[in-house]
């Protein structure tokens, strides 16, 4: 609890967290066995992940082990102790290899709370190109998107975030252009809360900006229902 506190204290709070190698000890216990400790470990890395230099890391965590071939060959080659130093990075990079699937798995919890700060964690990650490709991999459209409908508002914003990042890159709209995918948009824009609403037609101004948007927006009842809302 104190550390969680003096995280969300200041900016530089989460820096120095970082810069003393908290994330790689916190993940540690997302899958703790005692649900207040895993609970707590979510909410700090939800907190810190914010932050640039944490996304930054997460990245490096979640890309694939593309190079390690090289390092392979490298190793055998040198002194011991640069030999040992190369593998234990590789052993490092293996471990976290799994950081975006585990993530994923961590929406499909049945704990409301854990659900929360795994959404939020996905969002920051998801601003990164990168974080992007490793989330889209391990299933994370498929998963956000009925948490969009989520009863808790803190989720569903939170999923439609992170549907909006993804839209940073054009080639993941063919992904959503579904009429199912499209209704879940849809259906959020007379959402009680504002910033879910407006949230929802970001994306779906985002997915208009391409032909194949545009025309399966037209087949929809969008136009109409936008006219009647609009003051």
């Amino acid at each position: 609890m104190g550390l969680a506190q003096f995280c969300n204290r200041q900016e530089e709070n989460k820096e120095l967290f970082v810069a003393l190698g908290g994330v790689d000890r916190i993940w540690k216990f997302f899958h703790h066995e005692h649900v207040i400790i895993q609970r707590m470990a979510l909410k700090i890395m939800a907190i810190v992940s914010s932050v640039h230099q944490v996304k930054l890391i997460c990245r490096d965590y979640m890309v694939s082990l593309v190079g390690m071939r090289g390092w392979l060959d490298f190793c055998p080659a040198q002194s011991v102790t640069r030999s040992f130093n190369c593998c234990s990075l590789i052993s490092t990079l293996v471990c976290h290899s799994q950081m975006a699937e585990e993530l994923m798995g961590l929406l499909m919890s049945e704990d409301k709370v854990v659900i929360e700060y795994a959404a939020v964690i996905s969002k920051n990650l998801s601003s990164l190109f990168a974080g992007r490709l490793q989330l889209i991999r391990y299933g994370g459209i498929p998963l956000m998107l009925p948490l969009t409908q989520h009863a808790d508002p803190d989720i569903s914003k939170n999923a439609i975030e992170f549907i909006f990042n993804l839209l940073e890159e054009p080639l993941h709209h063919s992904l959503l252009l579904t009429p199912e995918n499209i209704d879940f948009f849809f259906k959020l824009i007379d959402s009680d809360f504002q910033a879910i609403g407006l949230t929802a037609l970001n994306v779906l101004e985002k997915l208009s900006r391409s032909l194949p948007g545009v025309k399966l927006l037209e087949k929809t009842e969008i136009i109409e229902h936008l006219s009647r809302v609009s003051p």
